[in-house]
């Protein structure tokens, strides 16, 4: 079990000790902080069948199962695109509303939880209000206020938000993260998974680059069209923008280089931080928007949506 989630996983193990366990859990957290990991550490917890001082065995035919991915009695909904739907849920519905196969209990896991749409969520409303039977259910989000009140209402909130130092000491134990910083964590929300992975695919490269050649551009040194098929080859590339200019809104405010994400990119950010903050926040809005365009119409022109965005950044008010 990663480091960081061994307080929750002591205290829920408490909880089952103490036969308190609340049937309904949602854990929060940013992607790659490892909530999934502790809600299938949970899920093993309530259905192994012969618990080793309270943790589970390992050995019997549910952890068997649980390891192999095939315990008849934990149940996992896939999200289909950004969406889980109505009928997706009430199909997880029925299936914890049927006696167990194997052992006392049933399990749900909800991925992606914020993704249920408003009929999905009210459908879950009176299940997770009133679970049938030995009926546990974990809802995982990182968009924890995208979710309708009433669903948060009736679940215990956990919130996976890993120690920073913990986190590095971890990271640095893994090949890929000997080198790893206070700043890549915080490029990836706080959250070891996604930093390992990020230093693993080598995109703090990459970061590098854009913020290189975005200096350049800021700098009245390079072209907008450069830029755009840099960007175009960069999955977090927009992120990265967002990124920089928050940064920038900090500056402004006077904020020191250690309250920065981007901390190793101080003279790109006092250049974006000269510009008007209302056209910072104009900035941002609008990725905010290409962002939204591309994900919604395969049609959308990026390149052009782009080009048009970085001409907005260099427009200087006279």
């Amino acid at each position: 079990m990663y480091p960081w989630l061994i307080p929750h996983w002591q205290q829920f193990l408490q909880g089952a000790q103490q036969g308190r366990l609340a049937h309904a859990w949602l854990l929060c957290g940013a992607s790659g902080s490892g909530k999934g990991e502790l809600a299938r550490r949970f899920a093993n917890q309530v259905l192994c069948q012969s618990p080793n001082q309270g943790s589970p065995c390992g050995h019997c035919h549910a952890c068997t199962l649980l390891a192999r991915g095939h315990h008849p009695d934990l149940h996992q909904p896939e999200v289909s695109g950004r969406s889980l739907g109505v009928d997706t849920i009430r199909a997880l519905i029925g299936q914890l509303s049927v006696s167990p196969q194997l052992g006392q209990a049933k399990v749900a896991i909800v991925p992606q939880a914020q993704c249920m749409t408003e009929s999905a969520a009210n459908a879950l409303l009176k299940t997770l209000e009133e679970p049938p039977g030995a009926a546990y259910l974990f809802l995982l989000t990182d968009q924890p206020n995208a979710l309708l009140p009433t669903i948060v209402s009736r679940c215990r909130r956990l919130l996976v938000q890993p120690d920073e130092a913990c986190a590095l000491s971890w990271l640095k134990q893994q090949p890929a993260g000997q080198a790893a910083t206070a700043m890549h964590l915080r490029l990836n929300q706080g959250a070891p998974l996604a930093t390992l992975a990020y230093l693993e695919a080598g995109l703090e490269t990459q970061r590098q680059q854009l913020c290189q050649q975005l200096w350049g551009l800021v700098a009245r040194q390079g072209r907008p069209g450069e830029l755009v098929k840099l960007l175009e080859s960069l999955p977090l590339g927009l992120s990265w923008l967002q990124l920089l200019l928050l940064d920038a809104l900090k500056r402004q405010q006077g904020l020191a280089p250690a309250a920065l994400v981007m901390q190793d990119c101080l003279p790109l950010l006092d250049g974006l931080a000269a510009k008007p903050t209302a056209q910072l926040l104009g900035l941002l809005r609008g990725l905010g928007r290409l962002q939204e365009e591309a994900r919604q119409n395969p049609l959308f022109n990026v390149s052009l949506g782009l080009l048009d965005w970085l001409n907005d950044l260099l427009f200087e008010e006279k």
